[in-house]
């Protein structure tokens, strides 16, 4: 997945739930490989969750945690 460009500096929160649904059926179904690995990496022991999958929509946006 790359990095969405945020129009007239705004974030569109629903937006942004809608990509970390569709993040985590894709992590969930093994899709998306490096981003599976950069979690298991941060916490080898947690479950895939809808708040993972935020934590790296969030990241690909530009937040740091």
């Amino acid at each position: 997945m790359s990095v969405h460009p945020i129009s007239n500096g705004r974030i569109s929160l629903v937006q942004q739930r809608k990509r970390a649904k569709e993040l985590l059926q894709r992590l969930k179904a093994g899709l998306e490989p490096e981003k599976l690995g950069l979690l298991h990496h941060l916490n080898p022991t947690s479950d895939v969750t809808l708040a993972s999958a935020q934590w790296l929509i969030a990241r690909d946006v530009g937040f740091d945690s």
